[in-house]
């Protein structure tokens, strides 16, 4: 029995894969596993835990909701503290269903590569994505990433399916479902599913009928979320750091990278914000109006620090 019978043995060769990246990724959360919350992480969950919202910033014991991190992370590492874990195994468990749908990934990922190329090669491609040494280090840690990395995968098979003219309704499904959720984990996901809807339909993949279904489920899969801050700020939004994503890439102290350093007169401008539900708006507002002023006056240095990144 050769080599090559495994693998034309589809079965085979997807047990290979998810338990290979199960296996390779196991000493990483042991030996640069995150041991503790830490952060905006620890904060949020904190006050989920304890006081039932979700809360980033407490000024003087009042809580104002959180529209500074997108919502679907935290509520993630909420979830797990459902089962009354000690603090380790709280961690641990969060690590370890992150190895598992990293592992996941990977299956899914070999599954999109045989559309375009040759079993060999995405078995090749598919054992490169698990072994990268980032993906495998992002498990390991108490980040968004692999999470994103799981839902875009999973959006991206619905997509390739239906646009290999696979008419089956689950697919429609989970390219709404995944939507919505990768919306509440980024906020600009809606450009690309935008522009993913309007090629399917460009392409007679999907009709208006259907587009007009994901564009709905997707909305009911993040309305909860836009009701409570719009009930709150009075705005349909997922989150309010725009302005300060903006001045952090574009700020005197920038470099490719960004920089987070505040000098004295913006901190002023900030320290005199009141205290009160719409602070992170009027935050935000403040860091896109210095962004704004710092592009304006010397456009050509942003510009080329642009290209760089």
């Amino acid at each position: 029995m050769n080599l090559n019978f495994y693998i034309k043995n589809e079965k085979i060769v997807i047990i290979f894969l998810f338990f290979l990246s199960t296996i390779i990724r196991i000493p990483a959360v042991y030996i640069y596993g995150d041991t503790s919350l830490e952060n905006e992480w620890e904060i949020i969950v904190y006050n989920l835990t304890e006081h039932g919202q979700l809360a980033f910033r407490n000024f003087d014991g009042f809580l104002l909701p959180n529209l500074y991190m997108p919502p679907l992370y935290p509520l993630f590492l909420y979830l797990f503290k459902f089962f009354y874990l000690t603090e380790q195994n709280y961690i641990l468990a969060i690590l370890y269903s992150q190895l598992i749908l990293s592992s996941i990934s990977v299956v899914l990922f070999y599954n999109i590569n045989k559309k375009f190329f040759t079993r060999e090669i995405s078995i090749f491609g598919s054992l490169l994505f698990s072994c990268f040494p980032l993906y495998i280090y992002a498990c390991s840690q108490i980040s968004s990433i692999t999470l994103q990395i799981f839902l875009t995968i999973v959006f991206l098979h619905a997509f390739f399916e239906i646009l290999s003219n696979n008419k089956k309704v689950s697919y429609i499904f989970l390219i709404s479902i995944t939507s919505g959720l990768l919306v509440l984990l980024r906020g600009e996901f809606f450009i690309i599913l935008f522009l993913s809807l309007i090629y399917l339909l460009a392409s007679k993949k999907l009709s208006l009928k259907k587009i007009f279904i994901v564009v709905m489920i997707t909305l009911v899969t993040i309305s909860p979320y836009l009701i409570r801050n719009f009930i709150n700020f009075n705005t349909f939004t997922i989150t309010k750091s725009f302005g300060y994503n903006l001045w952090k890439g574009n700020n005197p102290n920038s470099k490719v990278e960004g920089s987070e350093i505040i000098n004295k007169n913006l901190y002023q401008k900030i320290n005199k914000i009141n205290k009160d539900k719409f602070y992170q708006i009027k935050r935000d507002k403040i860091f896109f109006n210095e962004a704004i002023e710092n592009i304006s006056s010397d456009p050509s240095h942003y510009f080329l620090l642009y290209i760089k990144k």
